[in-house]
């Protein structure tokens, strides 16, 4: 007020914003201009004022700042709101010296809930996490909403880094449990990740970083679980950016590379198949096995690029093998489909394209399928098979035996082949159990007219067992190791007799 009445001595006009106390009581934001009228010795007679009530113009500005800084959903903090209460409550921890965290808590399961219930009960099941886990962090602290099924809670003042990850523990059990929803009840699990922080060296970005690498680790060792940040899991969050990114250097530069195991028929001893599997030929670390990048380029999408490349090559292989080898015409070939293969909407489109650029037979491809991802999505996963089915390829039911409703489900995919998975195998010449389960196996396939290959064979006794049990192919290192085309070709071309 001294701004204006300084200017009103002056004769100045006066323009701004006032808040004003209305006669019903309440306050209200005016926009308004304030024009002195002065006597002929300088003083101020009167003054006019022109006063417009700004209050649809304030709550507009107010909802679009909410809307900025919050979740339309659940009306949580967003990630922005996050991010700079972080911030600043770490500047805070700098001074005083207490510790501030982040946890993320993830919903386990939660893209099978929305694909199997819909994106309405989906949704219904965030706003009631969301409501809960507001109400659970204490009042210094924050919830928020930080991706689609991912929430965070920022911690602060506290003692010990200990602290958090009691906090964190026991609002992760307190979300989890049974929850009804619509006609249907839920049993949730949540899994989270704790990162902590005095504010020495640390900044937002960061601690995020360290929370969001303890979430994966918690993942990974099975979920619905609490997984404190530590030292190893930046190296290994370096390690993942580090493939990553080597990953799409090696799609440009043609470092991937197809390995060929053999399958014998065990019949006739003779090799009658191949199963195409990947390796990486890294610039600094020669050789990788899948296992050491295919889960990353599951993570990071780029199992779709490398996938199409797998099929494309592995088909290419095979009609070359078709013309050159003494068997060619009779010679089938494995190829693995990922879960994120499977979900991309031209699967179908891109498998006919390279079927028909290679002229194979596509009788002769037997695309592989782990059953666990099968059962993710039991309908959508039959109604893709059977469209595979259509086009001429086979269908194998890959590490059968490791799911939770294999004979249940065994009848409904229009499947070709099983794959008896090698933890039954091995040892199956000294274990009885081993020995009944996979006659178990081979007998129900037989009945239901489907060819059975057994991996991980190592020993001939493992072999002569197979054999005996009834099982028609036989894959592992006592036959052969994964090999280069040049050198899968020489062997089979060898024609050895197992």
């Amino acid at each position: 007020m001294t701004t204006i009445i300084e200017q009103m001595g002056r004769g100045e006009i006066w323009q701004g914003e006032l808040t004003i106390l209305a006669i019903d009581g309440e306050w209200r934001p005016f926009s308004a201009m304030v024009v002195p009228d002065l006597r002929s010795n300088g003083e101020v007679n009167q003054i006019s004022a022109v006063l417009r009530d700004i209050r649809e113009r304030k709550d507009f500005e107010k909802r679009l700042e909410w809307e900025a800084t919050h979740d339309p959903l659940t009306e949580l903090p967003n990630r922005l709101m996050l991010m700079q209460r972080l911030s600043s409550a770490l500047e805070r921890s700098a001074r005083t010296g207490s510790w501030v965290a982040v946890a993320f808590l993830d919903l386990d399961n939660f893209r099978i809930i929305n694909e199997s219930l819909g994106h309405r009960v989906g949704d219904s099941l965030l706003r009631q996490t969301a409501e809960k886990l507001d109400s659970l962090v204490w009042s210094r602290d924050m919830a928020a909403r930080f991706g689609a099924d991912e929430f965070a809670i920022l911690m602060e003042n506290l003692e010990t880094p200990e602290e958090a990850e009691a906090l964190t523990e026991r609002i992760r059990k307190s979300l989890s449990g049974r929850v009804g929803m619509s006609e249907v009840e839920l049993l949730m699990t949540f899994s989270a990740g704790v990162a902590a922080s005095d504010g020495v060296r640390c900044d937002a970005a960061s601690l995020v970083r360290d929370a969001n690498a303890a979430l994966h680790e918690a993942k990974e060792k099975g979920r619905d679980r609490t997984a404190v940040f530590n030292g190893q899991m930046r190296a290994r969050a370096v390690d993942r950016l580090s493939i990553e990114t080597g990953l799409r250097r090696a799609l440009r530069r043609d470092e991937l590379r197809l390995y060929y195991q053999p399958q014998v028929d065990l019949q006739t001893g003779k090799i009658n198949g191949a199963e195409a599997l990947i390796r990486w030929q890294h610039p600094d670390h020669g050789v990788l096995g899948p296992g050491d990048f295919i889960p990353i380029a599951e993570k990071s999408g780029l199992i779709i690029p490398i996938g199409s490349w797998v099929m494309l090559e592995a088909c290419r292989q095979l009609a070359r093998w078709s013309v050159e080898l003494p068997n060619g015409r009779d010679f089938t070939m494995g190829v693995n489909l990922s879960g994120r293969q499977l979900i991309q909407p031209k699967l179908i489109e891109e498998i006919s394209t390279i079927i028909e650029t290679t002229g194979i037979d596509p009788a002769k491809i037997e695309v592989e399928i782990t059953e666990s991802i099968l059962l993710d999505d039991v309908d959508r996963s039959i109604h893709l098979l059977e469209r595979m089915k259509a086009m001429g390829l086979k269908l194998a039911l890959d590490d059968f035996g490791t799911g939770y409703s294999s004979l249940t489900y065994l009848r409904s995919f229009p499947i070709d082949v099983v794959k008896i998975d090698r933890s039954f195998v091995e040892g199956i010449g000294t274990d009885p159990d081993s020995a009944a389960i996979v006659r178990s196996i081979v007998d129900l396939s037989r009945t239901l007219g489907l060819r059975t290959i057994a991996e991980g064979v190592e020993t001939d006794e493992e072999l002569t067992v197979l054999r005996n049990l009834g099982c028609d192919v036989a894959q592992g290192y006592l036959i052969s190791k994964p090999l280069a085309a040049i050198d899968a070709a020489r062997l089979i071309s060898y024609n050895p007799t197992w």
